[in-house]
This record gives C-alpha cells, sequence and structure tokens, in this order.
C-alpha cells in the first residue's frame, strides 16, 4: 500500500507548462550569442519538424538509457577534448557554449518517440530501482532551454542583450505558470523588482570582480615565485614534497657543457627572515634584439597564469618572444610577461662571458642587528674582516664544501633566524635556501653587496626529445655577489643535491614524462592550428560520417510508427482510456484495485505484465491481441 501511495503522490504532481516557441526561442538566443548560428540553425530544423510529424518511434525505457549514456560519453568526451586542446578560451567556457550539442540526442529522442524522457536516463540510480512504483519522466524540452540560455551565456559579449533574452525567455516561461489566484499586475509588479534587483546585483558583482582582479593579479600568482617577497622554506618541519613534474622544455643547437642556472628573480632586501624586492616596481621593458648571443635556447613552456615570470640564462642577449605579449622588468633584472598565450614559446641567445655592471643599490650591504650577532662567531672564525672580496667568498665556498651536507630534512626549527642558527651551528646540513642565504648574509656581514636569487637549473637532458627537461624539483636558490666591478654567481649548494632529490620520483616517473610529453604536443598542436586561418574545405572525417548518417537515417525510417496524435503528456495520461476491449479494461481495473503500479506510457500490455511479474495473465492479454489486431503477437515491439 505504501508504494501505491507513492505512485499516486507521483501521478498528482505537476509539471511546469510548457510556453509555445519556447525552444525555438531559446535556440536562437543561443545562436546569437554564443556566435554559434550553425549548430542553433541545425537543431532548429530538427526539433521544428516534431511537432508536425505524424511518425513517431516507440522507444522503451531501456533505448532511453542507451542514448543517455551516449549523451554522458559525448560530455565526458566533450570535458577532455576542451581540456587537452588549449587555445583562447577557458575549457568551462567553451564546454558551456556547446551545452545544447551535448544534450541533443536526449531533446530529440523525446521529441520523436511516443512517451516522455524517464528520468532513469539521466540518473543511473534509478535504473537499478525494482520497486514497483512507475518511474517518472519530465518534458525534457523546458531542462533544454535552460541549457541554451546557459550556454548563450558563454559568449561573454559583455552588453546587455543577454540579461535582456535571460529576462525575456523566463518571463515567458513564468507568465504561463502563473498561479490563477494572483492577478497579473501584482505578478508584473514582483517580477519587475526582481529584474531590477538582480540587474544592479549583477553590475555591482562584475564591478567588484574587476577590482578583486586588479588587485590580486601581481600577489595571487598561484605557483609561481613571487617577485617581491621570497619567504623560504627555512624552518619548516618534515621532508619536502619535491615534484617531478615538467615545467618547461628547452631545447639548444649544442650540448650545454654544464649545469645552466635560469634566473626567474632576485632579493637584495633581508628582514631577519623574508628576502624582499623593495622598492623594486615592474616597468615597460624592449627586449633585446633578435639572433645575438653565442647559445641559442628554445623554451616551450604551459603557464598557468596570463602572467609568468621568465627564467633567464647569465649574459642574456637576444630574447624573441609572441606577438601581442608585454614585456616588463624591474631594477634587480627581473622579467615579467604579461598576457602569456596558453602555450608559450620563445628564443634565447646568451653569451656567459658577458657580466652584469649594474652598481648595487644600499640596500645590498644592510643587515638587521640580530643577524650580524648571529653571522659573529662564523666572521671571526672565518676572519671575513680581514680578507679581500675574493678571497671572501672563496672562504665561505670552502666553509659549506668541507663542513656542510645536503639534506632535505629542514628539522623542528620555526622561524628565518632560528632555522638559520640551527643549519649553520648545529645541523650543519640543509636544502638550497640554507646555502644561498647564508652565503649572501655572510658576504654582507663581511662587507661585501649581495642578493639572494631563485630560479631553475637545466641539467637533465632527454636525448628521446633532445631537449632539456626543466621539473618543478629543479627549482634552486643561491646568491650573487658584487666582485670586481660585476655581479658574480656563487652557488655553494653541494652539486649532488639534483641527484638525491631525483631520488625521490616515484617508480611511474617514465610514464607520467611520457603523457606530459603527449599532453604538451597536443597543447601545442591545437594553439597552432587555432593560430592558422581556418580552413573552408569538407573535413576528411565528413565523408566518413556521411554514409554513417544515411544508415542510421534508413534504420530509423524503417523502425517508424504512424501515430494520430501526439504522444499522451503526465497530465492527461490517466485520463485517457488504455484500451477499447471490455474484458481488457476490467483486467487493468482489478490489477490497479490490488495496488499494481499503472501502465507507463508507450508500454505495451504484454511489457507491463513483465515489469510487475505477472505473466499469468500473458494469455488474457494475447487473447485481446487476437480481438484487436488479428493476431496474437502483433509485431516484435509488443513482445
Amino acid at each position: 500500500m505504501n508504494g501505491v501511495f507513492h505512485c499516486r503522490r507521483l501521478n498528482r504532481y505537476k509539471q511546469l507548462t510548457y510556453p509555445p516557441y519556447l525552444l525555438a526561442l531559446s535556440l536562437l538566443f543561443w545562436g546569437w550569442q554564443s556566435k554559434t548560428a550553425a549548430a542553433a540553425g541545425l537543431m532548429l530544423l530538427l526539433v521544428g519538424p516534431a511537432s508536425r510529424s505524424p511518425w513517431r518511434w516507440p522507444l522503451a525505457a531501456s533505448q532511453f538509457h542507451r542514448i543517455g549514456d551516449l549523451t554522458s560519453v559525448l560530455f565526458l568526451g566533450g570535458v577532455a577534448y576542451f581540456i587537452s586542446a588549449g587555445g583562447d578560451t577557458p575549457p568551462v567556457y567553451a564546454l558551456l557554449r556547446w551545452l545544447p550539442l551535448f544534450f541533443a540526442p536526449l531533446l530529440l529522442a523525446q521529441l520523436y518517440s511516443t512517451s516522455l524522457l524517464p528520468l532513469s536516463a539521466l540518473f543511473y540510480s534509478l535504473r537499478r530501482s525494482r520497486s514497483e512504483i512507475p518511474r517518472p519522466s519530465l518534458d525534457f524540452r523546458l531542462p533544454y532551454a535552460f541549457f541554451c540560455a546557459l550556454a548563450a551565456g558563454s559568449g561573454g559579449s559583455g552588453d546587455a542583450g543577454y540579461f535582456l533574452g535571460i529576462t525575456g525567455l523566463c518571463g515567458w516561461t513564468l507568465l504561463q505558470n502563473q498561479p490563477r489566484r494572483q492577478g497579473k499586475a501584482v505578478w508584473l509588479l514582483w517580477f519587475s523588482l526582481a529584474v531590477g534587483l538582480g540587474y544592479g546585483g549583477q553590475l555591482g558583482l562584475k564591478s567588484l570582480q574587476s577590482a578583486l582582479e586588479a588587485w590580486a593579479v601581481d600577489w595571487l600568482s598561484g605557483s609561481d615565485t613571487d617577485p617581491f617577497k621570497a619567504r623560504t622554506a627555512i624552518g619548516e618541519v618534515g621532508q619536502l614534497k619535491l615534484s617531478g613534474k615538467i615545467i618547461m622544455r628547452i631545447s639548444s643547437e649544442q650540448r650545454l657543457n654544464a649545469t645552466l642556472l635560469l634566473k626567474e628573480a632576485a632579493y637584495d632586501h633581508y628582514d631577519g627572515e623574508n628576502w624582499l624586492a623593495y622598492p623594486a616596481p615592474f616597468e615597460p621593458y624592449q627586449a633585446p634584439g633578435s639572433d645575438q648571443g653565442t647559445v641559442q635556447l628554445r623554451v616551450l613552456r604551459i603557464p598557468e597564469q596570463r602572467s609568468a615570470l621568465l627564467p633567464i640564462p647569465p649574459g642574456l642577449q637576444s630574447l624573441e618572444l609572441p606577438a601581442h605579449s608585454v614585456l616588463q622588468r624591474n631594477r634587480l633584472g627581473t622579467l615579467k610577461l604579461r598576457d602569456v598565450p596558453p602555450v608559450l614559446r620563445y628564443r634565447m641567445g646568451y653569451d656567459p662571458a658577458i657580466q652584469d655592471h649594474t652598481p648595487p643599490p644600499p640596500p645590498a650591504t644592510q643587515l638587521p642587528k640580530a643577524t650580524r650577532a648571529l653571522l659573529a662567531p662564523l666572521v671571526r672564525q672565518l676572519e671575513l674582516e680581514h680578507k679581500t672580496a675574493p678571497d671572501v667568498a672563496a672562504s665561505i665556498a670552502q666553509l659549506f664544501a668541507r663542513d656542510y651536507a645536503y639534506s632535505l630534512y629542514l628539522g623542528d626549527k620555526r622561524g628565518g633566524s632560528g632555522a638559520m642558527a640551527d643549519f649553520l651551528y648545529r645541523r650543519k646540513a640543509g636544502h638550497c635556501e640554507y646555502f644561498a642565504g647564508a652565503t649572501a648574509l655572510l658576504l654582507r656581514a663581511a662587507g661585501i653587496p649581495s642578493r639572494y636569487v631563485v630560479g631553475y637549473t637545466a641539467q637533465e637532458y632527454s636525448p628521446a626529445s633532445n631537449t632539456y627537461l626543466v621539473r618543478a624539483r629543479h627549482a634552486h636558490a643561491w646568491s650573487e655577489a658584487y666582485l670586481n666591478g660585476a655581479w658574480q654567481t656563487l652557488d655553494n649548494t653541494p652539486a649532488r643535491w639534483a641527484e638525491d632529490e631525483a631520488q625521490s620520483d616515484p617508480w611511474w616517473q617514465t610514464t607520467a614524462d611520457l603523457w606530459s610529453g603527449w599532453i604538451t604536443a597536443w597543447q601545442a598542436w591545437r594553439w597552432d592550428k587555432s593560430q592558422q586561418p581556418e580552413d573552408k574545405s569538407w573535413p576528411l572525417w565528413g565523408y566518413l560520417l556521411l554514409p554513417l548518417s544515411l544508415w542510421l537515417g534508413w534504420r530509423l525510417y524503417r523502425s517508424r510508427q504512424r501515430v494520430a496524435q501526439p504522444a499522451p503528456t503526465t497530465e492527461n495520461r490517466e485520463n485517457l482510456p488504455s484500451v477499447r476491449d471490455e474484458d481488457y479494461a476490467g483486467l487493468e481495473q482489478r490489477l490497479r484495485q490490488q495496488g499494481y503500479s499503472p501502465r507507463l506510457a508507450g508500454e505495451t500490455p504484454l511489457r507491463w505484465l513483465a515489469r510487475l511479474g505477472l505473466k499469468i495473465y500473458e494469455p488474457q492479454v494475447r487473447a485481446y491481441y487476437q480481438r484487436r489486431y488479428g493476431t496474437a503477437t502483433p509485431g516484435e515491439n509488443d513482445a
């Protein structure tokens, strides 16, 4: 009896009334706003004749399920395609733009069938239910109109056309479903108020979003290096979680003789814990001329942000960047590229013999009092105050090479000064940030200008692709000292650090590298394809699609059935007589009185009995078939 009660509640449920021409208006709105006129026109040609066509296909629930599965495959395939394709449009907007095409099979299946769309075609959990309660269905035209309106918003035109179109579609739908007890004047007043508040609210949200983006563009840069502040990992607890993800691929006409340091950002102010670049605003910068330098590098990178810092080699002489990108530079030589394309390619030429002779600013020798006191024992031990600048640099290098080791374990100290003291006087082991920071601080304690530098190393050569692979774990830190009138690179981190970190690679790293290479090649190909003039010729896959479409159309044409009237909706289905045979009508009435669920729209009597598990009444149904159709098996669709 509980199942009968729920069944009656479902049957009493009243769906929203479908407004006339809403589907056509929604398709036109989608084609206009998202600039998909061809796709919208094709859908109109398929949808338009449905209401006047005398032909229908009696699709069973299992057939609707297959169409729902096809829609799921199309949607997931679209997700995978747009994520891997790249391009100027973010994947979520590209996916929304073509949402009506993904759900087109479900809409067309309902329009050209004899029944509404069962909800089990959309929700797999409903298919597994063995309850006798009839499975609910819905008129898919209203949800599809919503998908069209949602897809229309992916165009990003920014004008009031989208808001006016949405207002019209919503108003037309709500007007057709207006409660009878409410007058039209009151309804219109409330609707106008909602439209006004909605329009003002979206303008406010748009202004707020613009303000937040302008404020956060330089500070919230994801995983990129902060060009103004370097908060080192000194003092953090436990093992550093290093990633083998490939950041960029570098090609060179000749093999590099040594590890190449690619400088990404420099800092010359130390506050006791952090290295800062202040004041160091970015200003427009003209890239040096092309095809200069003894060594030429070609870089391929898939950036994660619309702005990126450019790791550059020492002695940079030439830099070729993508068109329409904006290059900026600060006083420390850090380069920032704005309006970065989804696939970033650039060319660099450098000469290692060229030095940077930029005079050091005052912050390059300053140290907090607490830091000077911390370094005093080492300064006295090495007698740095009585040595020349080159001898100071050599003494510091010998100290770290003789008495210190490389380690990824950072200990249990927190705070920059406490961790530095632990590194210098107790543990005497650490990663590159310890060595780079301590070197720069000791140089300053001896009166030598220095700065802290972060970037990457190019040292892992891949013969398979003839490129140098720069991974996330190749991020490195070192120091620069102003010696003999030029900035000199001092990297006192033990040379085997890269080998030690490579041991942390998981066993699947080779497979991950292959997958990364395929994805990068695919994104580069898609990006190059999008930059070329569109090919107007008929695609090659079209010649395969044409015969397949003709074959599918012929199969559908042969399985059609002629109907005298449109398929009944859930509102009037119970008001129609199920059959005209008195004996069979009595059978249906008795089964309903016993609590069995009624026959669904488009469900034949034999299938109804099979669903209820009442095959004992099959002879009576076949007798009814014989009386009505002249045969006990009128067709395979009734079997």
